[in-house]
């Protein structure tokens, strides 16, 4: 019976999503039978949520796809290079793009997509009377962390959103967009709802899930984004201090199965598969038909760092050099899995760390989290004469390169987007947010006024 009713659940679940072409606008069926289906046991519940895991590893920002947030916000920024034939991917490589380009599309209606299968989880755990405490609690956690997550990136893509918290179709359809300062609130509400959840229970082992140290995660990179350094600093000290992770000295194996740095990744779907990113960044042979690393963002590594030997690799036809990201080295599958998409890492917590500290004026200990990572690479200490803020973001760009955005990121909460001039002569003002996609405008007049520019 237990293994009927998750293959009922799966069956339902995608009849759901196949009849959703926008879940903001779009009538959806009655879910009454696949609530009563899923959430009557533990053990189906655990697998709806595994299908939402699934769903954010193969679709939208934090999946490896070619349309998936790291290569988008990549050839947006300045560490890809589009060398594909997609048209919408070359125009949103040389800022030349519209409201109508499809790329931004995806990623908006992919967020809402696992946005409604997270409150539909939501509601209906709540509402659950037989699934056990702890795991109403541990489930609860990672949900609520989870649609923090998601709004917090598109948030920061695309400005002033709607927060949608339910799954009601009829409200949601014409849903109107909340301000900065409520979606501020209702972030920061959504992480310490987890975090309530998570305090009651001890730390989930598997790190193919959220867990506290993953809400922590989320935690300080929001509080880095709004420049709430006091704050920033506690939730990185808890992941540092915790005792659960070591920085790993081997760059080589950073991305394995099992690697010490680990924070949270999502796991392939078979045994012996590994990620999708790979399979993107790594060519067959040369020329690469999808992306490649810009020449200037190579060059502006220091040669004897071990992340430009490790974590980059060419392709050459003999005479033209073409560089790639290679950070994921398993282009195919194995006998067992080796990599997992890793989505949070010890080495962003500790850079995290490091900027707090700078911006709270303690100096010393900033320079110490900074060095760890410099260290490691191979690199020289930063001195206390030098220029630490700028060591501290040039750290975050070589470290986190073609990691979910976090460079673009990085140059639009710093100021310093007006630098994608140098290399895209196209780049306006206004290219510091995505457009609304058009669509979406005309199917909910309520998402006006677009974004400036478009």
């Amino acid at each position: 019976m237990k293994n009927l009713n998750i293959i009922l659940y799966i069956f339902l679940l995608n009849a759901i999503l196949n009849s959703c072409e926008n879940l903001l606008e779009v009538d959806l069926p009655n879910n009454q039978l696949t609530s009563a289906v899923v959430y009557n046991s533990d053990e189906t519940a655990q697998a709806a949520l595994l299908n939402i895991y699934g769903n954010l590893r193969d679709n939208g920002l934090f999946s490896g796809q070619m349309k998936g947030g790291t290569i988008v916000l990549g050839l947006y920024a300045d560490e890809l290079n589009n060398v594909s034939t997609d048209f919408d991917l070359q125009q949103v490589n040389s800022l030349t793009h519209n409201s109508r380009n499809t790329s931004f599309s995806y990623l908006w209606s992919k967020s809402y997509e696992q946005l409604y299968m997270i409150n539909f989880f939501i509601e209906n755990i709540q509402l659950s009377q037989t699934i056990s405490t702890k795991n109403k609690e541990q489930f609860l956690g990672e949900a609520y962390t989870l649609r923090a997550l998601i709004y917090l990136n598109i948030n920061q893509l695309f400005n002033e959103i709607p927060y949608v918290k339910s799954s009601d179709y009829k409200v949601n359809k014409l849903i109107k967009k909340n301000n900065q300062s409520q979606i501020n609130d209702f972030i920061e509400s959504d992480l310490k709802l987890g975090e309530s959840y998570f305090d009651k229970l001890p730390v989930l082992k598997d790190k193919s899930r959220i867990n506290r140290y993953s809400n922590y995660m989320v935690f300080s990179k929001y509080y880095l984004l709004n420049k709430q350094w006091d704050k920033a600093l506690h939730y990185s000290n808890m992941i540092i201090n915790s005792g659960d992770f070591k920085i790993n000295l081997n760059l080589d194996s950073e991305f394995n199965v099992g690697s010490s740095s680990c924070i949270w990744s999502l796991d392939a779907s078979t045994i012996n598969g590994n990620t999708f990113i790979a399979q993107v960044f790594i060519p067959s042979s040369y020329p690469s038909t999808t992306v490649i690393l810009n020449n200037e963002f190579v060059n502006e590594f220091e040669n004897n760092d071990f992340r430009k030997l490790l974590w980059i690799n060419t392709v050459t036809n003999g005479t033209i050099t073409q560089y790639y990201p290679y950070k994921y080295k398993q282009r195919s599958t194995s006998t067992n899995r080796i990599e997992s998409l890793i989505i949070f890492r010890l080495s962003e917590a500790f850079l995290i760390r490091s900027e707090a500290y700078f911006n709270l004026n303690r100096i010393e200990e900033s320079l110490n989290d900074l060095n760890l990572i410099r260290t490691r690479a191979g690199l020289v200490p930063i001195k206390k004469d030098e220029d630490i803020y700028s060591s501290i973001l040039k750290e975050r760009k070589f470290e986190l390169f073609t990691e979910f955005g976090n460079r673009l990121l990085d140059l639009k909460r710093t100021d310093k987007l007006g630098l994608l001039q140098n290399i895209k002569p196209n780049y306006k003002k206004h290219h510091a947010l995505f457009p609304i996609p058009e669509n979406e405008i005309l199917l909910n007049p309520n998402l006006n006024p677009q974004n400036d520019g478009y």
